[in-house]
């Protein structure tokens, strides 16, 4: 007698949940559901960076699976609200959409487990199990809904897969640490700067490795701890030299810097040891500092000026920028807006690995004075891997250009992902990195008027 009780229990409890209004609440909820992650692909084909190759796994998560899925959701809406089918489309998707959440919290605690610790996991994985209920809920049909739901799961796991930096893939150049002994001071050496005149007003050039943003397990650097922002140097030691200083500081590892004045300018070699690899967002490799509003030129795309133009952020003026692409050529482009693509190129000219680059600095006016930099290593170190939040061909590496008003700066970076959208990381392998610049100041004459001016 107890297995007919079970059943008729069963039967009584299917008959309630069968009721048109709760029927209609659950499919209500259902349509809602759907509607807001339609809304939510949607902004991703608008906001997530574009421009990979058919291979790249970003073309996918950010424009072909947001793309299918909002003509999936949108269809099985349109059936059932207009065109009054019987739900089955909606059971489907919602099952799609459970299962893409609940792969997505797994696959996150297991490749993320510092970013996607078990406290910020609880709102998504309650997520994850409402929508579970929900897809449940709106069955109509067991087989189907699992495939639906294994379909789903791929696409999340796709999703958070494509959150992780690739592996790091810039090449240290090797080098040894300078020997320091003093006490730390406090003038510029404390930031790791180093001045030196380009005509009548002087630049200033930071040449350590510094990380900005960080991620301890390679993922996008929003969701790190706080402690992972901002620079950790802190000044151990400093000598000062006859024609010039020596100094240390610890960090995300050990660096060393080391300034020494000739009769034409400056020999600068910062050195710093990475005991395991960084993933960062944000990092520079060498900051030069431009009090004055600045033209500039590289020796690999010739002689011909390029003005240093403000740009805005998170949207105005387009930023300028050059990079050393795969076919080792150096490619000076300007962003459509901000640092965000499609890019013009403006310039081109061939740059291989080993090879030093010269910027040589100018004031925009035609004031008398230049200075050029001439950096040994940035070209041997540079990841020429592609950028996972800029697309459109841009890789890790950069020289990123732009002004404030009268003043310019100038970023060189090994491999970072500034320019683009989101905060990606991109890593930084374990070694040593060199950064040797050769500084150069030349005083020129003022250009002769034109007769008739003053």
């Amino acid at each position: 007698m107890e297995r007919p009780r079970k059943e008729t229990r069963r039967r009584r409890v299917l008959s309630r949940w069968r009721r048109p209004w709760i029927r209609s609440i659950v499919f209500g909820s259902a349509v809602i559901v759907l509607t807001v992650h339609a809304a939510a692909c949607a902004l991703a084909l608008v906001y997530l960076p574009r421009g990979f190759a058919p291979s790249d796994i970003h073309s996918w998560s950010n424009t072909w699976l947001p793309a299918a899925a909002v003509i999936v959701i949108v269809g099985a809406l349109l059936r059932f609200v207009f065109f009054q089918s019987s739900g089955l489309f909606v059971s489907l998707v919602s099952a799609a959409i459970a299962g893409g959440w609940l792969a997505a919290v797994g696959t996150s605690a297991v490749l993320f487990p510092i970013s996607f610790d078990v406290e910020r996991a609880i709102g998504p994985g309650a997520i994850a199990l409402a929508l579970g209920t929900l897809a449940w809920a709106t069955k109509l049909r067991t087989a189907p809904s699992i495939v639906a739901a294994l379909v789903g799961a791929a696409f999340g796991f796709v999703e958070v897969l494509a959150l992780r930096a690739p592996p790091p893939s810039t090449r240290p150049a090797g080098g040894t640490l300078a020997e320091v002994k003093g006490e730390p001071t406090k003038d510029d050496a404390a930031t790791g700067q180093v001045s030196f005149p380009c005509g009548k007003e002087h630049v200033r050039v930071r040449p350590l490795l510094t990380f900005e943003s960080r991620s301890p397990d390679a993922t996008w650097t929003v969701l790190a701890p706080p402690d992972s922002f901002g620079p950790r140097r802190k000044f151990e030691a400093f000598a000062k030299e006859k024609n010039g200083f020596r100094a240390s500081y610890t960090d995300d590892g050990v660096t060393s810097l080391v300034a020494t004045k000739d009769a034409k300018g400056l020999e600068i070699e910062a050195v710093s040891k990475l005991p395991r690899a960084v993933y960062s967002h944000l990092n520079t490799f060498t900051t030069i500092y431009v009090p004055f509003e600045t033209s500039l030129s590289f020796s690999a795309t010739g002689p011909e000026k390029l003005v240093i133009e403000p740009a805005d952020f998170p949207a105005g003026g387009p930023m300028q920028f050059a990079y050393l692409g795969a076919d080792m050529a150096l490619h000076v482009v300007r962003a459509t807006d901000d640092e965000k693509g499609p890019y013009t190129e403006l310039a081109k000219g061939r740059l291989g690995r080993d090879e030093p680059l010269t910027i040589e600095i100018r004031h925009k006016d035609g004031s008398p004075g230049t200075c050029k930099l001439t950096f040994k290593d940035w070209t041997s170190q540079v990841s020429t891997e592609p950028s996972p939040s800029a697309g459109f061909g841009l890789p890790q590496n950069s020289i990123q250009l732009l002004s404030r008003g009268k003043e310019a700066f100038i970023v060189l970076t090994l491999a970072e992902t500034g320019p683009g959208r989101g905060w990606q990381s991109v890593g930084h392998a374990e070694g040593t990195y060199r950064n040797r610049i050769r500084v150069d100041t030349v005083m020129t004459e003022p250009a002769p008027a034109k007769p008739g001016t003053r």
